[in-house]
């Protein structure tokens, strides 16, 4: 121990030169300032590296600013030491995790001791791998227990990483000892690679998700790292993206970040890997990821009106190397007027697809249905629809033209697309009256309360074999009750196969002359229906003689009811064989037969 002291006015600064001595002697403090007035005491500390009766180191220098150099000698002798004061301590960790490994230092003495703990390593880069306290106090004739640390910043040879050559970390701990002796422990330390450290990323599938990784650096000095990542086992519908390098200032925290998106529902592990490619060091991160099923992409709303179609466009990605085939049965919707062009398609590697959506309502409907692509390469792709079916703003029309008493049948046509067997209901309403046309239900007949009648009061539809429907035909029989024109309105409706509607437009003219009927000494009948919708008297008139009917006028005939008119005919001299035969009741035009006899 070495004294020094001040006697000036002013604060002097100093420095020992101890370049040539420091792998025998450490003098402590190595530089400083001594206040004016003041002592300071130097601690010497002999740590010879060879056996030497007489190791000597003159004049080492103290270096005073705007003074005179001081000098000192340093003299010290080093024994072998004894094979009982020498011990190893082998350490075996995972590199930056900390070990500790103890040793026990004996006090033989009845003093107390203070001892110094010495801590070298055999290369400088590893200094500060072993640590443990400055001093270990051991008690008179007991003994002390001395906890030395191990954390390595670096590894040591491994299979993993071969190229570095380091078999251990060595290095020293040396305790001289009040008695004259030393303990000397080696020091020997393996690091193993880094452990991934364990992380959860939960997300949900088709939609961008940003992970942070928080990057520690374990040295003083910036370090610059490689980025790679791999999947414990691959998954192709999981996609990573990230930098492939991130700077970390000196014992500084940095975030990286990594972007992650999963084409379905899944679970994986993705073994992230930052790599200094100077020194060979890296750290990893083990992240389990579960991807949860998709939510809805998109919400679509679709209008049109009933029977029209409106359509709209989505884009599908294929991000593979190889191309991906879609089949009918992947494209899933719970409406059954929803459909797509095409039904089948072949998405090719790293290429988009359009695909149209085409929504045809049968109903005035506004209701919410869903679409699902189903694929197992590229996972589902839901989405929300909103569709609505508007009343058509046009309407159909028939016109009839007959003559009272007669009737005539034309077609109505419309398409069914349900893709199933459907019923529909035919109804005719005249128009100005509210009441329904009712039909009966044994014969399946409909009851004339129009001039227009279907021939069936239901009509079977079969079921839509493609997108352009299945043609159905209903008859439509117009037989006018009287001289003024008819209007009536047909629908034709189901539940599923929504609505059709006609307007019935009917024009009568007087009723035209029939015949001739030939008519001989037997009776022949002839028919004539009651057009109206009651009862009627009508009157028969013959205008030759020769022609002859057992009818009594009046004549009363129900309702849309027919009569059969007896005819007989007996030759007269100077009389035709020809005659009319006159059905009237009220002003109407009469009904004219023409009779020829024979």
């Amino acid at each position: 121990m070495c004294i020094r002291d001040s006697l000036g006015d002013i604060p002097a600064k100093f420095q020992w030169d101890t370049i040539f001595c420091k792998h025998f002697f450490t003098i402590t403090p190595e530089k400083g300032v001594i206040h004016a007035h003041e002592d300071i005491f130097f601690e010497i500390t002999f740590h010879p590296s060879v056996v030497g009766p007489d190791i000597r180191f003159m004049k080492v220098k103290c270096n005073i600013i705007d003074a005179d150099p001081l000098y000192m000698n340093l003299l010290g002798k080093c024994i072998p030491q004894t094979t009982e004061n020498i011990e190893d301590i082998k350490f075996d960790t995972i590199v930056r995790k900390q070990v500790a490994e103890k040793t026990i230092i004996k006090n033989p003495t009845p003093q107390v001791w203070r001892v110094k703990a010495n801590i070298s390593t055999l290369k400088d880069e590893t200094s500060g791998y072993f640590t443990g306290p400055n001093y270990l106090e051991i008690p008179a004739n007991g003994q002390a227990e001395y906890i030395v640390q191990y954390k390595p910043l670096t590894m040591t040879k491994n299979d993993l990483v071969p190229g570095i050559k380091d078999e251990v970390h060595e290095g020293t701990l040396f305790f001289p000892l009040p008695n004259g002796t030393a303990k000397m422990i080696n020091l020997y330390g393996k690091a193993q690679p880094p452990q991934p450290i364990d992380k959860e990323a939960k997300f949900k599938a088709k939609k961008t998700h940003t992970y942070i990784l928080e990057v520690q650096n374990w040295l003083k000095t910036t370090q610059r790292f490689q980025v790679t990542w791999r999947q414990e086992v691959e998954d192709q519908s999981i996609l990573v993206n990230g930098a492939n390098t991130i700077d970390v200032t000196g014992e500084g925290l940095k975030q990286y970040k990594l972007t992650l998106y999963a084409l379905k529902q899944t679970q994986s592990v993705l073994i992230v890997t930052f790599k200094n490619d100077v020194t060979h060091e890296f750290l990893s991160f083990r992240i389990k990821i579960i991807v949860e099923a998709p939510e809805t992409l998109a919400k679509i709303e679709l209008s049109s009106v009933v029977r029209e179609a409106s359509s709209t466009l989505i884009t599908i990605e294929n991000p593979f190397d190889h191309s991906v085939e879609l089949k009918k049965e992947n494209l899933v919707c719970d409406n059954d007027n929803v459909t797509f062009n095409p039904l089948g398609f072949t998405i090719n590697k790293k290429q988009e697809f359009g695909l149209e959506i085409i929504y045809r309502p049968l109903t005035v409907s506004d209701i919410n249905s869903k679409f699902l692509i189903k694929s197992p390469e590229l996972g589902d792709f839901t989405y929300d629809l909103h569709l609505i079916g508007l009343p058509t703003s046009t309407q159909r029309q028939l016109t009839f033209k007959t003559a009272l008493g007669s009737e005539i049948y034309q077609q109505f046509k419309f398409i069914n697309y349900v893709k199933k067997q459907n019923t529909y209901t035919c109804k005719i309403e005249k128009l100005g009256q509210k009441a329904p046309v009712q039909t009966n239900s044994k014969e399946k007949q409909a009851v004339q309360l129009a001039d227009f009648t279907t021939d069936t009061a239901t009509v079977a539809a079969p079921p839509a074999d493609s997108y352009d429907g299945t043609e159905v035909v209903i008859n439509i029989k117009f037989e006018p009750s009287s001289l003024s024109d008819s209007r009536a309105l047909l629908t034709v409706s189901s539940p599923e196969g929504g609505e059709y509607q006609c307007l019935l437009q009917g024009q009568a003219f007087a009723p035209q002359p029939k015949g001739p009927f030939t008519i001989t000494a037997k009776s022949y009948s002839i028919e004539f229906k009651n057009p109206f919708f009651e009862s009627q008297e009508f009157t028969i008139r013959i205008d030759n003689p020769c022609f002859t009917t057992s009818a009594k006028n009046p004549v009363k005939i129900d309702a849309k009811k027919t009569l059969g008119i007896s005819l007989t005919y007996k030759a007269q001299a100077n009389l035709p064989n020809t005659g009319r035969m006159m059905v009237s009741t009220g002003e109407l035009p009469p009904w004219i037969f023409y009779l020829e006899g024979e």
